[in-house]
């Protein structure tokens, strides 16, 4: 719990700031309660988070899994 309420202080005085963030993640916004656990700080720090953002949503291939599954391959010959 401690967590998400330092992130949540974090976030709400960035965002009082008016300061930029850019946060990057793999996961959707419903399973961020997987990671802090309590289901309505997260979604009061999504609030704050999407308010006035932009959210890109990329789908595709990785380019760090391409390189890694690469160099593998060429290590194993």
């Amino acid at each position: 719990m401690f967590v998400i309420v330092s992130v949540f202080c974090l976030v709400s005085k960035v965002c009082n700031e008016r300061a930029s963030v850019m946060i990057t993640t793999n996961l959707e916004f419903t399973e961020w309660t997987s990671i802090f656990g309590d289901e309505k700080m997260t979604a009061a720090l999504l609030d704050r988070l999407t308010h006035r953002a932009h959210i890109l949503l990329l789908n595709g291939e990785s380019y760090r899994f391409r390189q890694s599954m690469k160099q593998r391959d060429e290590s194993d010959q």
